[in-house]
């Protein structure tokens, strides 16, 4: 079964190891996924797709095993404003990006902020 797994950018500079398209792959990841809040990172349509996300820091009950090829990466970056006292994503700023590698240090250009990777996996 085909997962599209989103990797926020802390995880993987905490405790992930570099992936590369066509690397196999096996995490640990929850389905409890925010998907308002990846919504407005990447848009609803984008984020409905997204079946699981790696995850370091679940309590144990929430984990699942996931493995698969890489079959695709994308870089996502947005804007962020303050919205309520709190940092919060601009919706429709996001710029996504393909990249064959991914480690968690992505360049940000000015105004936009490294969130994570959508990662297809096969």
């Amino acid at each position: 079964m085909a997962e599209v797994v989103w990797v926020t950018s802390w995880e993987i500079q905490c405790c992930g190891d570099p992936i590369a398209v066509g690397e196999l792959v096996a995490w640990t990841a929850t389905r409890n996924i925010d998907l308002d809040y990846l919504g407005w990172v990447i848009g609803p349509t984008s984020a409905a797709e997204v079946t699981a996300a790696e995850e370091h820091h679940v309590p144990d009950e929430d984990w699942i095993e996931i493995s698969g090829k890489v079959e695709s990466i994308e870089s996502v970056l947005c804007e962020f404003a303050p919205k309520e006292g709190v940092r919060y994503p601009v919706a429709g700023t996001a710029v996504i990006t393909s990249v064959d590698r991914a480690d968690g240090w992505e360049s940000e250009p000015e105004d936009l902020v490294f969130v994570g990777y959508r990662v297809r996996l096969s």
